[in-house]
């Protein structure tokens, strides 16, 4: 299978997995298209994540802002989710050949953390919780919605690194992939996650 229907195969797997396109007013569609006009067969793996890093979707990086400072905070949610099923789609070779997998952070959305919530490792403020409760939605780059996934990327890398320290070495995106399991269970989704529209997650 050549570069092309790869692509294919990695954009059919992001529409029918990991998005809600409609209510998020995107065009995957028109996305897909545009993107594989400029992907040829042969590409090597720059040249095939440069064509990849020109759509929208993994421009994940929020601005935030505290009394300590104003800094950016990327989490490239999506980017690397893609290295990920990359890996997957060319079993590890060729565009599908990383050696750093093991650096991906958990894949921060509005599951992981709610998950993490109702397990009891996050606490958040009674405001916050009540607006979550409510079905407010949280505006995306706002400083909740910033701090809501960055405690979860800092939870499960703390959990990996426990894990490690009692000789069970897991992955961030191990544990991504368990954490999003356990929310399908009916006693998680039971409670409301926190609502955000955005094109990240």
């Amino acid at each position: 299978m050549d570069t092309c229907m790869r692509f294919r195969q990695l954009w059919k797997i992001i529409d029918e997995q990991y998005c809600f396109f409609e209510y998020k007013n995107i065009d995957w569609k028109a996305i897909g298209d545009k993107t594989a006009k400029k992907i040829k067969p042969q590409m090597d793996e720059q040249q095939l994540f440069a064509v990849l890093s020109e759509m929208p979707l993994y421009r994940d990086v929020s601005h935030y802002s505290s009394p300590a400072g104003s800094f950016e905070v990327p989490f490239y949610k999506r980017a690397q989710i893609t290295c990920a099923d990359l890996a997957t789609a060319f079993e590890g070779r060729g565009p599908g050949a990383f050696a750093d997998l093991d650096r991906l952070t958990v894949f921060a959305d509005n599951l992981v953390p709610h998950v993490l919530r109702r397990e009891g490792v996050l606490r958040y403020g009674a405001e916050l919780l009540a607006r979550i409760e409510r079905g407010d939605l949280i505006d995306a780059g706002s400083a909740e919605e910033v701090e809501i996934r960055s405690a979860g990327v800092h939870a499960v890398e703390r959990m990996c690194a426990l894990l490690a320290r009692r000789g069970t070495p897991c992955e961030a995106r191990q544990l991504d992939s368990w954490l999003w399991h356990r929310g399908q269970s009916p006693r998680i989704k039971a409670a409301p996650r926190h609502r955000t529209r955005s094109v990240y997650y």
